[in-house]
């Protein structure tokens, strides 16, 4: 369920609404009895929960890793496209043309 969640696109509020669900399972698999009475023996559950527990916490680093990976790769663009755009307005025009084709530029970046 969690790998085909990463595979999609999704907001913010998505991503949010995944890792509390898999906190939620953890706090709950946290309440459960650790030692349940049977008849003649104890089943002693402790490592189970701290496997699901685990687990759980597994995969809410997978999205957060994803978060991260993603938010990442957008702000490297951004990043990339600002240095253009400086590369850009910081050329001196040899001529008319230039300056004006400049001047175009820094308007469109203004509606932007």
């Amino acid at each position: 369920n969690t790998d085909q969640f990463l595979r999609g696109e999704h907001d913010l509020l998505e991503y949010q609404r995944a890792i509390e669900k898999h906190k939620s399972l953890t706090d709950k698999v946290m309440t459960l009895i650790v030692i349940v009475p049977m008849h003649l023996f104890e089943l002693n559950c402790s490592k189970m929960n701290k496997f699901l527990c685990d687990r759980s916490n597994m995969l809410s680093n997978m999205i957060l890793r994803d978060i991260v990976f993603r938010s990442r790769t957008v702000n490297k663009k951004i990043c990339e496209q600002y240095d253009g755009i400086v590369t850009r307005i910081t050329t001196i025009p040899d001529n008319t043309e230039e300056l004006v084709t400049l001047m175009k530029f820094l308007e469109k970046l203004e509606l932007k």
